[in-house]
């Protein structure tokens, strides 16, 4: 092999001794969160903005375009925009179309927008597949926008900060719903499925420039952020979308894990209609509603939040009621912006990278229970419905009900949730309390590597973190994770009677539950958590370093058969049954693992749902919201000892207003915000002050966790048996923490098309990656190439081989090819021979590759000619014959064990740069 190759290795967090100190079994990261705390951020191909320049509080979105005349310009937006930012003072940034963009005086816009620091983002109206006859007077509405290079270059030039990208608007949703089910659904495998998302949506970053701002509108922001071209990850909430809490849950994580903002919006349409004014405001969504997610944007620590639309009145520019709302709250956060702090997620719900998981119904496809559009869930997924039910319980009642249920619900644990994918690097997992494996993780079918996230899970629990698997994803990942090895599975009916620490009674439904061996880990404590027939254990907490893993023997945590009968329908005001519901037992050790490691503050009442900001150690705020109709108790208490708590007032001007409910409520029953109630419909926010955090019973707060830097000068070797380059690339997953290279074979890229090639050089491009070619495989005598002239016609054919790959390489982007030597022939040749025609075939191709601006690494293979000794001088002959100073050295491990010292031409082993010796 040629270098050192490694694949699936959990980076080494450089704070991890720190939190050895960390004992509290409530563990709070209350470090604010930045993209620049992310090393990943320097090596994707776009870079947000700064949190300097974004600001410390979350800005709002108040227009969704410019004025412009029939001419194309655009018309008074100096007092278009002050109207905006001071008179109506809704907000400072801009969400405009697409169309302002084909404005005559476009570069006098941008310059004062940027000048007077508005924000321009998720320029928006691109819909895949439609007319791209988008210029002035072509188009007033969507069509196929592409960002020309005009207009590119003035964003670039003139707003290279404050414009944050192309919209990528719930496109995520119509793939679902429209492109996924194109593909033939027999054998199609989730990985292949990965790969058609990832087709569909470079083709939308290439048309929208490779600057893009997320806008998605199902639970899949993650497989658009990946590839680094974007800037901020936003949900579109109400309308006829998903649950907005996680919603935003997904948005975050994704954003943590790929490195960008994230923001939202509150729509004025709903399933059965839109909100306008003044024609029709009893339409779409609610005002409270609207006011309630506006205000738990605000408290997930947004950078900008926004409604859709209708700020203001058409007839007189005067502030509508929603307007008047968006006006309050921006007044608001800059009343309290130093009570507002960082939101606090502690725990992580970890999903398969390539479960392509949705929620089991949305507005898009009408089918239920799939995931990647089509593809039925397997147990994996329904266990990620089930624990992410368990949490947000009712979610997938949003949108389906006209009473709005669902969209937001109560939080019997708080609102307490990031959704990550198993490509999470160890850094992020250790700013997490809890990380609950709700998935099938690395199963058998699937081309990733399990290794990395075995060793990351486990260095995340010795570290003080609370890890929750199910006896499945232990199984997919072997012994990798401590030697744990899952053994045979036992059939339990109905009414089993399971005793434990946290749940003693009937299993309400039948299940399955395997055994596993730990004594592998000699470091590792076992203790019974639940058992069957008085000795049979189905679930343990195993104590490894500071933190433990909670282990149920079950494979997925649930029912093993359907509880309700197929096929289900999904209709609207009817809650989707639940196909396969947790066993009491395993929600009973969740419940247990939240109430001791998660829960620093409680609201006291399961119907409302809560969420926890962090100003400081000793400062905190609590956000209440109330989902139901009616007045409900509350008191807020912590583990921590309370000493003060105040009120954040809200405005309220709008809940007389008709439209503030949606028809058909008993407004009698709201009732009144009190010291200990909460008006139905309604947010609260409090500021709580604690004193000094104990040592160790209740919370410890995480230390600044400080990434490591991406690997550089790592090289990944692709087989030659792996053609197709960009699949290749995406199933290694992990590819941009672990490598910056890549090297293939040149059959790889013999035969590509002009179109393999321009897409092989656009993905390598956009994610960095330096393309080496290696001849090495060819340059072997025969049957391929040879570098001496005994065959005239063959040794032709070879150098035109030889230059059509450095030619293809230049073409790839890459710049660097490696070559070396063969045996000699067996007859007629001395080696000396051997060696001048050798000399003279690498002048004669350096020479070629110098138009190429191409770098030869002379690679030494054992028994072709020469040996390291000789190396030096081999070159030297080489130069003496006329080759160009073009040849680098390239030294694999088995030559680099020898004391040989070479003078540096620079080798290319491990790291390009460095050479053995030096």
């Amino acid at each position: 092999m040629f270098g050192v190759f490694i694949f699936c290795t959990c980076l080494v967090v450089s704070v991890c001794f720190l939190l050895n100190t960390v004992s509290a079994a409530r563990r709070l990261y209350v470090t604010p969160y930045d993209v620049y705390n992310n090393p990943i951020t320097a090596r994707n191909f776009i870079q947000p903005p700064t949190r300097a320049l974004i600001g410390n509080v979350t800005r709002f979105a108040a227009s969704r375009g410019l004025p412009m005349n029939s001419t194309g310009y655009v018309v008074n937006y100096q007092e278009y925009i002050k109207n905006m930012t001071s008179v109506l003072a809704t907000g400072d940034v801009l969400w405009p179309t697409f169309n302002f963009l084909n404005a005559v005086n476009l570069v006098d816009v941008l310059k004062f927008l940027n000048s007077n620091d508005i924000l321009v983002t998720d320029v928006w109206d691109y819909v895949p597949g439609d007319t791209d006859a988008c210029g002035l007077g072509q188009t007033s509405g969507v069509c196929e926008f592409k960002l020309n290079p005009s207009q590119k270059e003035a964003l670039n030039t003139y707003m290279p900060d404050r414009f944050t990208g192309m919209d990528i608007g719930e496109q995520d949703g119509r793939y679902v719903g429209r492109y996924a089910s194109q593909l033939p659904v027999q054998d199609v495998s989730r990985f292949e499925q990965y790969v058609n998302m990832f087709r569909y949506f470079d083709r939308m970053s290439f048309d929208l420039g490779d600057k893009l701002s997320v806008l998605s509108s199902l639970y899949m922001p993650h497989y658009i952020a990946k590839p680094g071209t974007v800037t901020s990850i936003a949900s579109e909430t109400a309308q006829g979308l998903p649950n907005a809490q996680l919603f935003m849950s997904f948005c975050r994580g994704a954003a943590k894990q790929y490195s960008a903002w994230w923001w939202a919006n509150v729509s004025v349409y709903n399933r059965f209609g839109h909100k306008s004014y003044p024609s029709d405001p009893e339409g779409g969504t609610s005002l409270s509603l609207m006011k309630r997610l506006m205000y738990s944007q605000i408290m997930y620590s947004s950078v900008y939040a926004s409604f859709e639309a209708d700020w203001t009145y058409p007839s007189n520019n005067s502030l509508t009621p929603i307007g008047r709302i968006q006006a309050n709250a921006r007044k608001w956060v800059h009343m309290n912006q130093k009570n507002i702090g960082s939101y606090l997620a502690p725990v992580g719900i970890l999903i398969d990278f390539l479960a392509g998981w949705t929620p089991p119904r949305n507005l898009y496809s009408g089918v239920v229970y799939k995931v990647w559009g089509f593809t039925p869930y397997d147990g994996g997924d329904h266990l990620t419905h089930a624990v992410l039910d368990h949490l947000y319980p009712n979610y997938a009642d949003s949108s389906y009900f006209h009473d709005e249920r669902g969209f937001q619900v109560p939080t019997p644990f708080g609102d307490v949730v990031d959704s990550l994918l198993s490509d999470v690097q160890l850094s992020h997992m250790l700013q997490y309390s809890v990380i609950v494996v709700a998935t099938n993780l690395c199963p058998s079918t699937s081309p990733i590597g399990c290794a990395s996230i075995a060793t990351c899970l486990s260095n995340y629990v010795s570290q003080g973190g609370v890890a929750v698997i199910t006896s499945t994803s232990l199984a997919n990942l072997g012994e990798s994770l401590l030697g744990f090895s899952v053994g045979r599975c036992q059939e339990y009916p109905a009414g089993t009677i399971v005793n434990g620490t946290s749940f003693s009674g009937k299993e309400s439904h039948p299940f399955n539950s395997c055994a596993v061996d730990f004594s592998a880990c000699a470091n590792c404590t076992v203790t019974t958590l639940s058992s069957v027939n008085t000795n049979t254990a189905i679930a343990w907490e195993v104590a490894y370093g500071n933190g433990s893993f909670v282990v149920s023997g079950t494979p997925f945590g649930i029912s093993n058969s359907p509880v309700v009968p197929l096929p289900i329908v999904s209709s609207v005001d009817k809650h989707l049954p639940t196909v396969y519901p947790l066993l009491n037992h395993f929600q009973a050790q969740l419940a247990n693992v939240y109430a001791q490691n998660v829960v620093t503050f409680s609201v006291n009442n399961a119907n409302l749902t809560y969420s926890v900001s962090s100003v400081s150690s000793t400062q905190y705020t609590v956000s209440i919201f109330n989902p139901t109709y009616e007045e409900q108790f509350f008191n807020i208490t912590s583990c921590l000892p309370i000493q003060n708590k105040a009120e954040l007032h809200i405005m309220d001007d709008e809940s007389h207003l008709p439209e503030y409910l949606v028809p058909g409520v008993d407004r009698s029953k709201l009732g009144n915000n009190t010291a200990t109630t909460i008006a139905g419909a309604s947010p609260r926010i409090f500021s709580i002050s604690v004193s000094s955090l104990p040592s160790s019973t209740c919370a410890s707060l995480l230390p600044k966790i400080v990434p490591p830097t991406p690997r550089s000068g790592v090289m990944l070797s692709i087989h030659s048996s792996e053609r197709d380059i960009v699949s290749s690339l995406l199933s290694r997953v992990e590819f941009k923490w672990m490598y910056d290279s890549v090297i293939v074979d040149w059959r790889t890229i013999q035969s590509l098309s002009q179109d393999e090639v321009s897409t092989i050089r656009r993905y390598l491009r956009l994610q960095k990656i330096k393309l080496y070619v290696d001849l090495t495989s060819g340059i072997n005598l025969y049957p391929d190439m040879r570098m001496v002239m005994n065959a005239p016609d063959d040794y032709a054919k070879s150098l035109n081989m030889m230059k059509n790959v450095i030619t293809l390489t230049n073409a790839l982007g890459g710049s660097d090819v490696v070559f070396s030597l063969h045996i000699i022939p067996e007859n007629y040749e001395s080696a000396s021979q051997a060696k001048q025609e050798m000399q003279q075939t690498i002048a004669n191709i350096s020479q070629f590759a110098l138009q190429y601006n191409t770098t030869l690494h002379f690679r030494l293979v054992p028994g072709r000619l020469i040996t390291l000794a000789d190396m030096e001088a081999f070159v030297d002959a080489c130069y003496d014959a006329g080759a160009a100073r073009n040849i680098k050295y390239a030294i694999s491990a088995g030559f680099a064990i020898q004391t040989v010292q070479v003078n540096c031409h620079t080798m290319l082993f491990l790291n390009p740069r460095r050479c053995l010796g030096s």
